[in-house]
């Protein structure tokens, strides 16, 4: 589908180039955010996550077996800068501590500090310890942007 027929672009959101619906009106912001933190959008009756239309627009479709990440971690910052084409494994590589969602990526509080870790191919590498959540981010990212160049 062309998604370009029905959406502008404009910093990570949707909006309407035409009439469509009863809400779906021309200049408006399309999507609403759903329970699992994604913004999905309508289009004749079919559901489409936005992250998605909005890679396909400026890069065509996505191939088989492959994935949009946020590289950020944040499921609706749908900035075409944070997404990226990867396998359902790369995906995996930054994804947050399940227990403790308020942490940034890669990073699990350990007793007085702050550990980083990444994940690849299903193994941990830890990275270190730090005294603070911006620093076990800001290595976990080095690390990160080391492995994705």
């Amino acid at each position: 589908m062309d998604f370009n027929e029905y959406f502008n672009y404009k910093d990570g959101r949707l909006f309407w180039k035409n009439d469509i619906g009863a809400r779906a009106k021309a200049g408006r912001e399309a999507g609403s955010l759903h329970s699992r933190g994604y913004v999905h959008c309508i289009i004749n009756k079919k559901q489409y996550k936005r992250h998605r239309i909005i890679y396909e627009m400026h890069n065509g479709a996505i191939p088989d077996n492959m994935v949009i990440d946020h590289i950020n971690g944040i499921k609706n910052d749908d900035r075409l800068e944070n997404l990226r084409c990867v396998t359902q494994r790369e995906n995996c590589h930054n994804r947050r501590d399940q227990i403790n969602r308020d942490t940034p990526i890669g990073v699990k509080k350990e007793g007085r500090g702050f550990s980083s870790r990444i994940y690849i191919d299903g193994k941990e590498y830890r990275i270190g310890t730090f005294d603070t959540p911006k620093d076990a981010s800001d290595a976990y990212m080095e690390q990160f942007n080391k492995i994705n160049l």
